[in-house]
């Protein structure tokens, strides 16, 4: 019975050895010996390569989000961790904590603390005990967070003229919040290779940009910076000096325009603007040492600094420094009340020069570095313990570079949802701003009260009367876009689409005055306005339904108009730029959002269209607009992800259906090629919702080639074109 027994188990290992070996590849021994290595992206190559072969391969896509993860791709690691069977874990080792540190950075923290638990109830050694017992806490104090950390605040991230795929950081402004400076690492993160050899060739650049008069923020313009000559070495061992590259981390503006405060190579230095270029004008050697000098930040009518350098334990720690008679620097102390054993980073001291912002990955940080707060106590001339200003501010990823202004702040972070790896954003102490200002009658510039003024944000409707000397006030949501109606009685005599942009003079207040216009709708043949007027109904039951209608230019694909049906499911659009094309969309709840192309509108072809909206319901189906890939790719062009951003809308909004996304193609070409086409582009469309946030199991992706057409494949405009789209159904 032993033997048996024993020669039982040899077969049992041989039969694994062999499963192993035919399982992994030399593509995929490779990767395993690049992972043992932390060489991620290297190792993210070769499982690649295994999955082209054999997408189904369980522990290459376990290997391959293990690598996105360490290279901080998180959504793309969440979304690979999500196609692996639940059932089929057994062979992947620390499958529950690398999932629950998935989970964690994607902000799935209830997934998270599961799975965490899991992995330190389970038994055997655990490699990763003392990881996942922090990462346990860290959890616990998020979920305990969402109450007592959260804030009425709004967080908005810069546009894309100022945020890119690349890597922005060490943002900096100047007290009129109207001028800033920043950093840009313009070389983009390359997967094929590794960080550590990127690192040595990525140029960081040092930009400016001011906020124009409407109060948007221009088009940033490049710094030229004197390289310093002692460093050039060092700087860019392979290549010649870059007068308009360098490594300057800005840390602070000490002058306008005429001085700021840098970081080069573990070093302080200030910096003067000659008229032409920045120019190294104090070294600060008093202040440097051997060791690191990361950030620093003066304040004290330039008498202080408090400065983020490396500790004797190694750690960066918070220093107080002081300037001599001789006009050098010497560091006083280290401020022991705020440093952790951990890193305590970019420090800012408002304006009162009583209030210290700084990120730090201890006290109790949420995750990564957190934004923390502290003021300082002149009686006892200590800072105070430091409070996390909260979410959302802080989030699981790194936030630093703090600055507050007021009401008003800026920071850095590499959170979920970003342009790039790290990305910019602005902070409203508020969120909603007072609105006012009186309604006027054009021709006359005579007052006009009692007049109804309907502001529509996300299908809600906010409401006032202008009063007896025509003013008006109102609360409004500030950061989203909105649309306008002015109404005396029940004829509409102004509307506009508004996004409001803050003031940083008065940040919670907005004046604006309407104008309305008697010939806005007129009787006088010459000045007749062209319209598109309809009706939303329910596709089955024809019943009229209460909606939000869009009006969406075909050529930009930006919404130009946005209104909402009257008690009889009626809208009304006025078009005040002729000759263009235009798409109607309507979305009214508990109904799959639907659109027609209207074409042209002048004067002379005013349109009257139906709208008809179906239930969202089991087979239910709708056509995605404006879904383009690469030619025979499946990857996505940018202009689809306007549509893409609407779908996912639809899904977190109706949290409960499952849908499937289906592609499509012609019939041109080899037919095996097109299903695999299309289901790949399929994919495609998958990956980026999932991506987004939308979990996995609520998503399947189909292929089915040229074998459901729309239109006749025989001529290409109106049909073949057709038959070529993306479709999503509802199937639970």
């Amino acid at each position: 019975m032993r033997l048996r027994y024993i020669s039982l188990i040899t077969l049992l290992l041989i039969s694994s050895q062999l499963f192993s070996q035919e399982s992994k590849n030399e593509a995929f021994i490779k990767g395993e010996n690049f992972l043992k290595e932390k060489k991620y992206a290297n190792a993210l190559t070769k499982f690649e390569e295994v999955l082209v072969e054999d997408k189904s391969n369980i522990e290459a896509i376990f290997n391959a989000a293990i690598c996105y993860l360490n290279l901080d791709v998180y959504e793309t690691a969440y979304e690979y961790f999500k196609l692996i069977d639940l059932n089929k874990t057994d062979r992947l080792k620390d499958f529950e904590y690398w999932y629950a540190k998935s989970a964690y950075y994607h902000n799935q923290i209830d997934e998270a603390s599961e799975y965490i638990n899991r992995y330190l109830k389970g038994l055997g050694i655990k490699k990763y005990q003392k990881e996942a017992s922090e990462l346990l806490k860290v959890c616990q104090l998020l979920v305990s967070a969402k109450d007592s950390l959260t804030m009425n605040y709004v967080i908005e991230p810069f546009s894309e003229q100022i945020n890119t795929s690349a890597i922005e950081l060490g943002l900096i402004v100047n007290k009129e919040t109207r001028k800033l400076y920043f950093n840009r690492q313009t070389k983009d993160f390359n997967l094929k290779k590794e960080r550590e050899n990127i690192s040595a060739l990525a140029q960081v650049q040092l930009l400016y940009a001011e906020m124009g008069k409407n109060d948007t923020w221009e088009m940033p313009m490049l710094q030229t910076v004197v390289m310093d000559k002692s460093n050039q070495k060092n700087l860019f061992p392979t290549q010649a000096p870059m007068p308009i590259a360098t490594d300057f981390l800005i840390c602070q503006i000490i002058e306008e325009n005429k001085r700021i405060l840098v970081c080069q190579n573990n070093d302080l230095k200030m910096m003067d603007w000659t008229g032409n270029e920045w120019k190294i004008v104090n070294n600060m050697e008093s202040l440097n040492t051997n060791k690191a000098e990361k950030s620093g930040f003066i304040f004290d009518y330039g008498n202080k600094m408090i400065l983020s350098a490396e500790s004797n334990r190694g750690d960066l720690d918070l220093f107080l420094a002081s300037v001599r008679r001789d006009g050098t620097w010497s560091i006083d102390k280290n401020i022991s009340e705020l440093n952790t054993t951990t890193d305590d980073v970019t420090p800012f001291i408002s304006n009162d020069g009583k209030t210290l912002y700084f990120s730090s990955k201890g006290h109790n940080s949420i995750g990564g570095y957190d934004v923390f707060k502290s003021e300082y106590d002149s009686t006892t001339q200590t800072w105070q313990k430091p409070i996390n200003v909260g979410i959302p501010i802080n989030s699981v990823g790194n936030d630093w570079y703090f600055s507050m202004y007021g009401e008003l702040g800026f920071f850095c972070s590499d959170r979920i949802g970003g342009m790039g790896r790290e990305d910019l954003y602005r902070v409203y102490a508020f969120d909603k701003i007072r609105m006012s200002g009186k309604v006027y009658n054009r021709s006359s510039n005579q007052i006009q009260p009692n007049c109804l003024l309907k502001f529509v944000i996300d299908g809600k409707i906010i409401e006032t009367i202008s009063e007896a000397n025509g003013s008006y006030k109102v609360d409004l949501p500030f950061h989203k876009a909105l649309e306008v109606k002015v109404y005396r009685g029940e004829r509409i005599m102004y509307e506009e689409n508004l996004k409001l942009n803050v003031n940083p003079r008065r940040p919670r207040y907005m004046n604006r005055n309407y104008y309305i216009d008697d010939t806005f709708i007129t009787n006088k043949e010459e000045n007749i306005l062209s319209y598109i007027s309809g009706n939303v109904k329910d596709k089955k039951t024809q019943k009229n339904l209460s909606s939000v209608v869009k009006l969406i230019d075909t050529n930009t694909n930006n919404t130009v108009k946005t209104t909402t049906t009257d008690a009889n499911g009626n809208f009304n659009f006025f078009i005040n730029e002729k000759n263009r094309e235009y798409i109607v969309e309507a979305n009214a709840k508990g109904y799959i959002y639907n659109w027609l192309d209207v074409g042209t509108v002048n004067n002379e072809n005013s349109k009257k269209i139906d709208i008809l909206l179906s239930a969202i319901e089991p087979n239910a189906r709708f056509t995605l607009r404006n879904i383009t890939f690469e030619t025979n790719s499946d990857v996505l062009q940018l202009s689809s992800l306007t549509e893409l951003d609407k779908v996912y809308d639809f899904m977190m909004e109706n949290s409960h259906i499952k849908v499937e996304i289906s592609g499509h193609t012609d019939n041109i070409g080899d037919e095996t090629l097109n299903k695999n086409l299309s289901e790949r582009r399929a994919s495609s469309v998958v990956r980026y919702l999932v991506g987004k946030g939308i979990d996995r199991n609520r998503v399947v992706a189909k292929g089915y080639g040229s074998t459901r057409p729309v239109a006749s494949n025989e001529y290409e405009k109106g049909g073949r074109e057709l038959n070529r789209r993306i479709e999503v159904m509802i199937i639970g």
